[in-house]
């Protein structure tokens, strides 16, 4: 297969062999299995209330790249997202708006406590703990495809990603 990739994709073969392993394994072995030396899960403190019930629970995948590279997003009750994309493992703690715009999207406030320091699928590496972006959902035409944005706008998103359980 032949891969193009993004900006700062370097063209090592492994990583697409990687992506490979990654994509069938469940979540939970992907964070044992592959987790950095001294990486410790998150203390269980109390907060706010979990996101049961919220569309955007569960497992959403997206594959690019001409099937080179799988982005997985794990959104759980706990408001926790483990995600994974190129050589990448990030854990971010999440606040999700409960109903849509009138436009209807999602918004979505996600702060990373912790990562790998490893760069995702299109070559790009966060920039540190704290590090906080805020994304932005709409649902497609069923409840398993979605679109994922930077603004509130179907000209800035990405996908459909494909909801997976």
């Amino acid at each position: 297969m032949s891969c193009s990739r993004g900006p700062g994709w370097n063209g090592l073969p492994w990583i697409a062999a990687l992506n490979f392993e990654l994509r069938h394994v469940p979540t939970a072995q992907l964070f044992v299995h592959y987790l950095p030396s001294g990486f410790t899960p998150p203390l269980q403190a109390a907060g706010p209330a979990p996101l049961s019930g919220h569309p955007l629970l569960g497992t959403l995948i997206w594959t690019l790249f001409g099937g080179c590279c799988t982005e997985n997003f794990r959104y759980q009750p706990n408001r926790v997202l483990r995600g994974t994309s190129g050589l990448e493992l990030v854990e971010k703690n999440c606040e999700a708006s409960t109903m849509p715009d009138a436009k209807g999207f999602y918004q979505v406030i996600e702060t990373v406590p912790r990562h790998n320091n490893k760069t995702d699928c299109s070559g790009a590496l966060i920039q540190g703990p704290s590090d906080q972006s805020i994304r932005f959902f709409q649902f497609r035409s069923a409840p398993d495809k979605m679109l994922m944005c930077q603004i509130a706008s179907v000209g800035a998103c990405f996908g459909p990603l494909t909801r997976t359980d």
